[in-house]
């Protein structure tokens, strides 16, 4: 004890025990204003979260009533989440899968695929590669466009874009 006004008054440490706690006018320690005293600190308090009124939802961080991950809000509760797979796939034991097919090659090609090569086909004129070709032989067999011929109208008119 000391002395203290003219009085014996217990020894008081100066520091307060919580953290976060300050002493008021008497000497007593308190939280601040808007705090309380959780565990060891002076913590906000937690606010009151109302009931979850769908079956199987739960509080997330914020506080909201949220279904469980993978779950979804179907029928009025909380119910495995219906999964779409990506085309070529099934849903199997709870997850996407591939689906084997047996594939082909593509229409033009032959082979086992992955294995396709493009089918060839023979040319419709075959040129002898040891002959060699005079360019005027060549000009011949290249089809050449008709000249217009403007035929003359009894009536005295031209008359063209006439091919006969």
């Amino acid at each position: 004890t000391e002395v203290r006004d003219g009085a014996c008054r217990p020894i008081v440490s100066k520091q307060c025990p919580i953290r976060g706690q300050l002493r008021d006018a008497n000497g007593n320690c308190a939280c601040p204003d808007g705090l309380e005293v959780r565990g060891k600190a002076c913590q906000r308090p937690k606010p009151i979260q109302e009931q979850c009124t769908i079956r199987g939802q739960v509080h997330n961080k914020r506080g909201d009533c949220v279904c469980p991950r993978g779950t979804e809000i179907r029928d009025g509760a909380c119910r495995k989440a219906q999964v779409e797979c990506a085309p070529g796939a099934e849903f199997i034991d709870g997850q996407c899968q591939p689906v084997f097919t047996r594939r082909r090659c593509p229409v033009g090609t032959t082979g086992r695929y992955p294995d396709c090569t493009p089918i060839r086909r023979r040319p419709g004129v075959e040129i002898n590669p040891g002959i060699l070709l005079n360019p005027n032989v060549l000009q011949q067999l290249v089809p050449q466009r008709q000249p217009r011929r403007i035929i003359q109208d009894p009536s005295g008119a031209n008359i063209q874009n006439f091919k006969p």
